[in-house]
């Protein structure tokens, strides 16, 4: 089993050709989980440390720390690679086509119970677009200050 909990989906997201694909594969992940499910939220593509990898390696940090604590923790990041790869193609209308087709439908499945919000979290405009989300439906917030593991 990969370090997510994907092992049967990996081959999935390869091939995947649409969010909406991705939101299927990432429900049917969640329905299988230990409840209550949390998620972490804050910059990946804008914002944070101003490098995707670097924020990429918070996000992998967070999660890890997370679980140590016995929290259950969806992770989208095995979706990271094919997302960056189809945000160059012409289907792609931008970050709210994402946010809309892929994570919306997670959140309104109310399989997450929880966003834990990185430090500056307000900088990326996905994540700001989630704490918005995380209020309209009710979605519990978490905010990390200065952790050291991040």
């Amino acid at each position: 089993m990969d370090r997510y909990g994907y092992a049967d989906e990996i081959l999935e997201i390869e091939k995947a050709t649409t969010f909406g694909e991705f939101a299927d594969i990432a429900i049917r992940v969640l329905k299988r989980m230990v409840q209550p499910v949390g998620m972490v939220c804050g910059p990946i593509s804008t914002g944070g440390t101003g490098s995707v990898e670097k924020n990429l390696e918070r996000f992998h940090r967070a999660i890890r720390f997370l679980r140590y604590q016995g929290v259950t923790v969806f992770s989208q990041l095995p979706f990271e690679n094919k997302i960056f790869e189809m945000k160059t193609w012409p289907m792609y209308k931008g970050d709210s086509h994402l946010l809309k087709e892929l994570y919306l439908p997670m959140f309104e499945s109310r399989l997450i119970h929880s966003f834990y919000f990185l430090p500056n979290w307000e900088t990326s405009n996905g994540a700001s677009w989630e704490h918005a989300q995380a209020k309209h439906l009710g979605i519990r917030i978490i905010y990390y200050k200065d952790i050291v593991v991040f």
